[in-house]
């Protein structure tokens, strides 16, 4: 497990932006962020959804979860020369000791298990759909407002109005 290392890299209040081309291990490098945030000693058991990690797409979003998971049970377990592997990476990562990394890793897959849809890993678009839907009243949507996802329409609608305006144009 290699650690990449990204072109830009920002913390602001807790707040982390990683920014990089295209294969340069950005969806690695947040996965690796969001265990050790999870492997925190300061996120309490109710606290699994207050770390959000957002992707750009659904491919990298596809990604997290399982590598999470796998890195976690590999810390938990460490059977393999792979999972000692990862252990030593992740504990040259965090600054964890091994044995520690196994008992907050046996712990946290524990709750994990119990609260998996508390994980907060999102695309950006559906981070921006749940503040939408969660502000809907504020920004004057309806609380069953859709997404459409095809721009057909919409562009029909946009060249009709432009037909429309380019004829009264003529007109005047």
């Amino acid at each position: 497990m290699t650690h990449p290392t990204p072109s830009a890299s920002s913390s602001h209040r807790g707040v982390e932006r990683l920014t990089a081309s295209a294969g340069s291990g950005k969806t690695h490098r947040l996965a690796l962020r969001y265990l050790d945030l999870l492997l925190s000693p300061k996120v309490s058991d109710g606290d699994l959804s207050r770390i959000l990690a957002v992707t750009f797409n659904n491919k990298d979003d596809g990604e997290m979860r399982p590598r999470v998971q796998a890195w976690l049970e590999a810390l938990a377990l460490q059977r393999t020369p792979q999972d000692l592997e990862t252990v030593q990476s992740v504990s040259a990562w965090t600054g964890r000791p091994p044995e520690a990394l196994r008992t907050a890793s046996r712990e946290l897959l524990d709750r994990i298990f119990r609260r998996w849809p508390e994980l907060s890993l999102k695309t950006i678009d559906a981070f921006l759909l749940t503040l939408a839907r969660a502000s809907a009243f504020e920004l004057g949507l309806s609380p069953g407002a859709r997404v459409v996802l095809d721009a057909r329409p919409l562009l029909r609608k946009a060249v009709g109005r432009l037909l429309e305006e380019a004829q009264d144009d003529r007109q005047a």
